[in-house]
């Protein structure tokens, strides 16, 4: 069982993994902005989220950057698409300004 880690450079991106893998999506999210990145759409059945934290990559008290960790468990075999979107969730679809997107072949 491996940890799969994914960033930015591996959008649109397709992989061969296996069940029983984790897949971490780092990416970059500044909080102060309202922006965050979520699941866009369903969340293909051959995965499951474990969990979805903000980290600060900064010192200060106020703004700066940070990052998006998301967590997925592979739990079944098949094909499965998996995309993410950056946006205000209260704003709607207008607001997705960053969309990643992975491809799994997922085998064993």
């Amino acid at each position: 069982m491996d940890e799969i880690i994914l960033t930015k450079e591996d959008n649109d991106s397709s992989l061969i993994v296996n069940r029983g893998d984790t897949l971490r999506i780092i990416l970059q999210e500044n909080p102060t902005t309202g922006y965050t990145w979520q699941v866009d759409g369903e969340l293909p059945p051959q995965l499951k989220e474990v969990s979805s934290e903000q980290k600060k990559t900064y010192k200060g008290s106020l703004g700066g950057a940070g990052k998006r960790i998301l967590d997925f468990s592979i739990e079944a075999t098949g094909k499965a698409k998996l995309s993410l979107k950056y946006w205000q969730p209260w704003s709607g679809e207008t607001s997705v300004s960053e969309r990643f997107c992975v491809s799994l072949e997922i085998e064993k």
